[in-house]
Protein backbone atom coordinates (compact mmCIF):
# COMPACT_ATOMS: atom_id res chain seq x y z
CA UNK A 1 0.00 0.00 0.00
CA UNK A 2 1.31 3.43 -1.13
CA UNK A 3 1.41 5.72 2.49
CA UNK A 4 1.37 9.91 1.30
CA UNK A 5 3.88 11.96 3.56
CA UNK A 6 2.28 13.70 6.87
CA UNK A 7 2.58 16.63 5.34
CA UNK A 8 0.37 16.14 2.57
CA UNK A 9 -2.39 14.97 4.75
CA UNK A 10 -3.27 18.26 5.95
CA UNK A 11 -3.55 20.02 2.91
CA UNK A 12 -7.02 20.73 1.63
CA UNK A 13 -8.63 19.59 -1.41
CA UNK A 14 -8.24 16.29 -3.31
CA UNK A 15 -5.12 14.87 -1.83
CA UNK A 16 -7.25 14.67 1.29
CA UNK A 17 -10.33 13.17 -0.42
CA UNK A 18 -8.07 10.51 -1.85
CA UNK A 19 -6.04 9.50 1.54
CA UNK A 20 -9.72 9.30 3.20
CA UNK A 21 -10.86 7.01 0.44
CA UNK A 22 -7.87 5.55 -1.44
CA UNK A 23 -10.36 3.29 -3.36
CA UNK A 24 -10.92 6.95 -5.48
CA UNK A 25 -7.68 6.92 -7.00
CA UNK A 26 -8.26 3.51 -8.56
CA UNK A 27 -11.87 3.67 -9.49
CA UNK A 28 -10.94 6.65 -11.79
CA UNK A 29 -7.81 5.13 -13.40
CA UNK A 30 -10.34 2.05 -14.15
CA UNK A 31 -12.67 4.75 -15.43
CA UNK A 32 -10.41 6.42 -17.69
CA UNK A 33 -9.22 2.86 -18.86
CA UNK A 34 -12.75 1.63 -20.17
CA UNK A 35 -13.21 5.41 -21.55
CA UNK A 36 -9.67 4.64 -23.64
CA UNK A 37 -11.37 1.43 -24.67
CA UNK A 38 -14.33 2.45 -25.55
CA UNK A 39 -12.95 5.29 -27.55
CA UNK A 40 -10.98 2.77 -29.28
CA UNK A 41 -13.47 0.35 -30.34
CA UNK A 42 -15.26 2.78 -31.76
CA UNK A 43 -12.50 3.72 -34.05
CA UNK A 44 -12.03 0.38 -35.18
CA UNK A 45 -16.01 -0.17 -35.63
CA UNK A 46 -15.65 3.12 -37.90
CA UNK A 47 -12.42 1.96 -39.60
CA UNK A 48 -14.14 -1.72 -40.63
CA UNK A 49 -17.44 0.15 -41.85
CA UNK A 50 -15.23 2.25 -44.04
CA UNK A 51 -12.96 -0.99 -45.16
CA UNK A 52 -16.68 -2.93 -46.00
CA UNK A 53 -18.14 0.25 -47.73
CA UNK A 54 -15.28 0.68 -49.84
CA UNK A 55 -15.14 -3.02 -50.63
CA UNK A 56 -18.37 -3.23 -51.89
CA UNK A 57 -17.54 -1.04 -54.80
CA UNK A 58 -16.23 -1.53 -58.06
CA UNK A 59 -12.64 -1.06 -59.34
CA UNK A 60 -13.60 1.73 -61.26
CA UNK A 61 -15.49 3.96 -59.09
CA UNK A 62 -12.28 3.12 -56.71
CA UNK A 63 -9.32 4.06 -59.49
CA UNK A 64 -11.84 7.39 -60.12
CA UNK A 65 -11.44 8.11 -56.43
CA UNK A 66 -8.37 7.73 -55.77
CA UNK A 67 -7.15 11.15 -57.53
CA UNK A 68 -9.35 12.97 -55.83
CA UNK A 69 -8.25 11.55 -52.45
CA UNK A 70 -4.95 12.83 -53.05
CA UNK A 71 -6.00 16.18 -54.52
CA UNK A 72 -7.92 16.16 -50.88
CA UNK A 73 -4.66 14.90 -48.64
CA UNK A 74 -2.42 17.27 -50.69
CA UNK A 75 -4.79 20.41 -49.67
CA UNK A 76 -5.25 19.34 -46.53
CA UNK A 77 -1.20 19.13 -45.64
CA UNK A 78 -0.67 22.51 -47.73
CA UNK A 79 -3.40 23.66 -45.30
CA UNK A 80 -1.81 22.59 -41.75
CA UNK A 81 1.44 23.69 -42.78
CA UNK A 82 0.08 26.97 -43.54
CA UNK A 83 -1.40 27.79 -39.82
CA UNK A 84 1.62 25.62 -38.16
CA UNK A 85 2.93 27.82 -35.79
CA UNK A 86 6.45 28.21 -36.20
CA UNK A 87 8.69 26.83 -33.31
CA UNK A 88 9.62 29.29 -30.36
CA UNK A 89 13.57 29.90 -30.65
CA UNK A 90 15.10 28.23 -27.88
CA UNK A 91 18.09 29.56 -25.73
CA UNK A 92 21.42 28.43 -25.64
CA UNK A 93 23.63 28.46 -22.74
CA UNK A 94 26.56 30.38 -23.08
CA UNK A 95 29.53 27.55 -22.28
CA UNK A 96 33.03 28.18 -21.02
CA UNK A 97 35.62 28.40 -24.09
CA UNK A 98 33.39 28.53 -26.67
CA UNK A 99 33.50 31.81 -28.72
CA UNK A 100 30.96 31.37 -31.80
CA UNK A 101 33.28 28.56 -33.50
CA UNK A 102 36.35 31.11 -33.42
CA UNK A 103 39.41 30.49 -30.63
CA UNK A 104 40.27 32.90 -28.39
CA UNK A 105 44.18 32.42 -28.53
CA UNK A 106 45.27 34.25 -30.88
CA UNK A 107 48.80 31.74 -31.73
CA UNK A 108 45.72 28.88 -32.06
CA UNK A 109 43.57 31.14 -34.82
CA UNK A 110 46.58 31.60 -36.74
CA UNK A 111 47.63 27.75 -36.75
CA UNK A 112 44.20 27.56 -37.84
CA UNK A 113 43.97 30.09 -40.67
CA UNK A 114 47.12 28.12 -41.85
CA UNK A 115 46.01 24.61 -41.98
CA UNK A 116 42.99 26.09 -44.10
CA UNK A 117 45.23 27.86 -46.13
CA UNK A 118 47.50 24.56 -46.85
CA UNK A 119 44.50 22.32 -47.42
CA UNK A 120 43.06 24.45 -49.66
CA UNK A 121 46.10 24.83 -52.24
CA UNK A 122 46.73 20.92 -51.98
CA UNK A 123 43.22 20.59 -53.39
CA UNK A 124 42.11 18.41 -50.34
CA UNK A 125 39.10 21.04 -49.70
CA UNK A 126 38.82 23.67 -47.33
CA UNK A 127 37.91 23.18 -43.49
CA UNK A 128 35.07 25.04 -42.34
Amino acid sequence: MFLLPVVSRRRPGGLNRIWQNPHLLLTSGREEEESLKSKIRADHELALEEAREKLRRSQEELRAEIPTEKNRLAQDLHRKEATALPLPPVPMPKLMGINDGDPGDPQVKEKRDKIREVRGTEGLGVCS
